[in-house]
């Protein structure tokens, strides 16, 4: 029995905002993204997320601060 391979994303983007939280709802509200995957640090800051949007991805990262 064969199984199915999902299509590649039509596009793979990836974007930083200061507050990744933020724009993770802005980008719902705004524009219909569905949120995918969030992983979070100990504090539970954002360390990485991904949005999709029909066959397409977006990663969401914040600014690094030293």
């Amino acid at each position: 029995m064969a199984t199915s391979t999902p299509p590649r994303p039509t596009f793979i983007s990836s974007v930083i905002y200061r507050d990744n939280r933020a724009a993770l709802k802005w980008l719902q509200k705004a524009f219909g993204f569905e949120v995918s995957e969030v992983l979070t640090d100990k504090s539970g800051n954002i360390v990485h997320a991904e949005m999709t949007h029909g066959t397409g991805v977006v990663m969401i990262g914040s600014e690094y601060f030293e």
